[in-house]
């Protein structure tokens, strides 16, 4: 399990409660350790880093170690220097405190048994995997599973710029590099926004109207990537930018909602409450008709690619289709291949497939848009309409939930929420025509809080919202 864990400072840290008033404790057994004078020593300004550096770490363990699937307490804390940067302006994606302290604090706590360590080699990209041991695990243990005051992600590491690696022949190479962001007032407005966003968030509670028995079983099985653990206060959104540049690109990830599959959003909570989805339907196709300056019908199915007994939404042969419509929006050299099975229930080859949804798309010049790298610019015109709906309603202290072109509310605001996104998509594009999947007809009206009752109250999920309350107060 310690292959999965997440580097430390990837998760919040706490800023009140039972686990800031443990991390104190420990911070000031270090800081007794310390000498308290000599050459360069400011102690005042060195223990302050000390107890803000234990209170980031204890909460990292804690959230680890009651995250699912549980992998006991396990962290990541680089050793390398390159990992470490204080200027957040021109480092976001680093971890900002300074390496010799941590490397210190490292030191004191194996020293102590307080903690269990796997050494990772910086030269293999190899992280140090940490769990916390001993005492130090008895102690997290104690503090039941609980909703906690988290400190919301700065501003100025709200937005990363990454660039693809080339090898001498051109050739990408599969590896990223961190680029240094521009300052800009764009990019400054953009973070405030984000950060409007996750403060909002940070006041909220989010999980799944899932009790003890399915919690563990179903987000294990519903996880998209196997590779992630998910952390009900793992929420805050970061804007990533993949090819070096600030106007292509730039969804919003990395909250624990974006890797379940969605027979489990169905059942996210925000705030104890049911809530819905809704999401733009065939958004990249109505961006570049917008582009184009052609009304394109709200009512008409972009992914009708002019099979025969086409069935709408309901048939079986649109999921193919739109997964291979995504995938081709980011393929400028015409590579995909759907597979076998899928070209088969559609009855047609690759290239006749692709001929077709260049056809059906013809007046908006598909076909050129996508050699010029059209779906990282409509990844960026999405990500703007996004971050607009986002900062809309977190401006009244209504959380929206985002997986790039779906949106997730309390159930409540739904009807509202339709509205803003009509309203957003229009202004963003210069009064473009946009159609969302929402049915009006199930939505619940005025729904209970998921942990009314007196048995759901005595689950995790009952505790870890009634926590929040409690908090609230």
């Amino acid at each position: 399990m310690h292959k999965l864990a997440l580097r430390f400072d990837w998760y919040q840290t706490c800023l009140s409660g039972p686990l800031v008033d443990l991390a104190t404790q420990y911070a000031n057994q270090y800081i007794n350790t310390l000498p308290s004078k000599g050459k360069g020593v400011r102690p005042n300004e060195r223990n302050k880093q000390i107890r803000l550096l234990v209170i980031h770490l204890l909460s990292s363990f804690y959230q680890s170690i009651h995250s699912t699937p549980s992998i006991k307490g396990w962290i990541s804390v680089p050793s390398g220097n390159s990992e470490y940067g204080l200027d957040e302006r021109k480092y976001p994606s680093r971890i900002h405190y300074p390496s010799k302290l941590v490397s210190a604090l490292m030191n004191w706590l194996v020293t102590n048994h307080h903690v269990s360590v796997i050494k990772g080699t910086e030269s293999a990209k190899r992280t140090t995997r940490v769990k916390p041991a001993g005492a130090l695990l008895r102690d997290l243990k104690s503090i039941e599973w609980q909703w906690l005051h988290l400190k919301p992600l700065s501003a100025d590491s709200s937005t990363i710029v990454r660039d693809r690696v080339y090898a001498e022949d051109g050739t990408q190479t599969g590896k990223k590099i961190d680029v240094e962001l521009e300052k800009s007032g764009r990019i400054h407005h953009q973070n405030r926004k984000i950060n409007v966003i996750n403060t909002c968030y940070k006041r909220h509670c989010f999980c799944l109207s899932l009790d003890d028995h399915q919690l563990e079983e179903e987000l294990m099985s519903g996880t998209k990537d196997k590779k992630q653990t998910i952390t009900f206060q793992r929420d805050q959104i970061t804007r990533i930018y993949s090819i070096g540049r600030t106007d292509r690109g730039g969804r919003l990830y990395r909250p624990w909602w974006q890797y379940v599959r969605s027979h489990l959003r169905e059942k996210i909570l925000i705030d104890g409450y049911p809530t819905s989805e809704i999401d733009f339907s065939g958004v990249t196709f109505r961006l570049l008709y917008a582009k184009a300056k052609i009304d394109y019908p709200a009512d008409s199915d972009v992914y009708n690619l002019g099979f025969d007994d086409w069935k709408g939404s309901e048939d079986p042969r649109r999921k193919i289709i739109k997964k291979f419509v995504n995938a081709v929006f980011n393929d400028e050299e015409e590579k995909y291949h759907p597979g076998k099975d899928a070209l088969k229930l559609l009855g047609c080859g690759v290239k006749e497939l692709r001929e077709k949804l260049y056809k059906t798309h013809e007046a908006a010049g598909l076909r050129d848009n996508i050699v010029s790298g059209w779906g990282l610019e409509s990844h960026f015109r999405d990500s703007q309409i996004a971050l607009a709906i986002l900062h809309y309603f977190a401006c009244l202290d209504i959380p929206v939930l985002s997986v790039h072109d779906s949106f997730i509310i309390d159930s409540r605001y739904t009807n509202t929420l339709n509205q803003v996104m009509q309203r957003v998509f229009k202004i963003y594009t210069d009064g473009g025509i946009v159609a969302t999947d929402l049915d009006i007809n199930n939505l619940a009206i005025n729904p209970e809080p998921w942990d009314s009752s007196e048995d759901r109250m005595k689950t995790k999920t009952g505790k870890f919202i009634q926590s929040w309350r409690n908090s609230s107060l």
